[in-house]
């Protein structure tokens, strides 16, 4: 992850030098992006004209990856005319692979193709950017043949933990015995942490709740509810518990994000619904799901391309099988678009 960076401000050099787009628009771009709602939480900082003429960009891990996913997007005109996108995609495939959980160990050798396609690139197209970590890319096939997904031995935890510390030893204004504050608060949090009752147990909790009256919903919401209860249960216009998001068993749902719910044939293409309402019935969560059409895969935005074709269902939480977080749905040049963190695959 720590290459990412610098393949970004390469592209945003290269699409300026070519008069594609100038620091002031890159500026402005970057700051009135619209992320959605789960990416929020990772939204990057602005790239300043400062940030650009320093080489440098801003921001936690975390920050920087999300900008590295949704620059074909946030980017989506200039990035198709610029050499540099070539690293940029072969990066991304890479990528996705060392960070999917499961793994298949026959993408490895595919991995290693790519990763040398990777360096030889970087030579030959920025070689005043290649670094030490280019160099370790080439090792990823290695580690992961001996250690199993990097996932599961990262330093993505570490950076988190150590952002925390850093906003703590800034925000405290304690210059006498640093590390003392640091050690006590850090406990402090652990225990808050050990003390909630849902700690490593399964937990439903909901947030944005209101009483919604049947009357109030919507006749084709009613026909599902109808189908799925009865049509005295619609008629009878009882309330149900409504909520805007659901953490169920540690999984966080959202009204109006994406899902993957299965992958299909050899290719394991994914396929996704849109959560349009989240109901209690009887101590029973449940999803109004508008089911998705994936309509194909665009490298250019490296994002799966999906259209809704009018079909419904009732899906409850204990029925899915997780494959992926909560995704955010984007439109750009009349599409609609989700883009993935990393490779999907069925366990062996």
């Amino acid at each position: 992850l720590g290459v990412c960076p610098l393949i970004i401000m390469a592209m945003l050099k290269e699409a300026s030098s070519s008069k594609l787009i100038t620091y002031n628009a890159i500026q402005s771009r970057t700051e009135n992006f619209v992320y959605g709602n789960l990416d929020k939480s990772n939204k990057p900082p602005a790239i300043m004209v400062k940030h650009l003429n320093s080489d440098r960009i801003v921001g936690s891990a975390a920050q920087k990856y999300c900008l590295f996913r949704l620059f074909p997007i946030m980017f989506s005109d200039p990035v198709e005319h610029l050499e540099s996108f070539k690293i940029y995609l072969i990066l991304r495939e890479l990528l996705d692979m060392v960070l999917a959980l499961p793994q298949r160990k026959s993408w490895l050798p595919f991995m290693e193709t790519l990763s040398i396609n990777f360096q030889c690139l970087m030579l030959d197209l920025l070689p005043h950017k290649v670094i030490p970590k280019v160099h370790f890319i080439t090792e990823y096939t290695r580690i992961i043949d001996e250690n199993g997904p990097p996932v599961r031995y990262w330093c993505m935890r570490y950076e988190a933990t150590h952002l925390y510390f850093k906003k703590i030893a800034m925000q405290s204004y304690n210059f006498k015995n640093i590390p003392k504050k640091l050690a006590q608060r850090q406990q402090l949090r652990q225990c808050f942490f050990l003390s909630k009752p849902y700690f490593l147990r399964t937990f439903k909790e909901a947030s944005g709740t209101k009483q919604t009256r049947m009357h109030e919903i919507d006749s084709k919401f009613k026909i599902l509810l109808a189908q799925r209860y009865g049509q005295q249960f619609v008629q009878s216009d009882q309330s149900l518990l409504r909520c805007s998001k659901l953490i169920h068993n540690h999984i966080i749902y959202k009204q109006y994000a994406v899902y993957v719910y299965d992958l299909e044939h050899v290719e394991e293409i994914p396929l996704f619904f849109q959560i349009l309402y989240i109901f209690k019935f009887n101590q029973q969560w449940m999803f109004i799901v508008e089911f998705l059409n994936t309509d194909g895969f665009s490298t250019k935005l490296w994002s799966y391309k999906l259209s809704s074709y009018g079909r419904l269902g009732i899906v409850l939480p204990n029925d899915l099988k997780y494959f992926h977080k909560g995704l955010d749905l984007y439109e750009i040049d009349n599409l609609h678009v989700v883009n993935l963190t990393s490779r999907l695959t069925k366990k062996n």
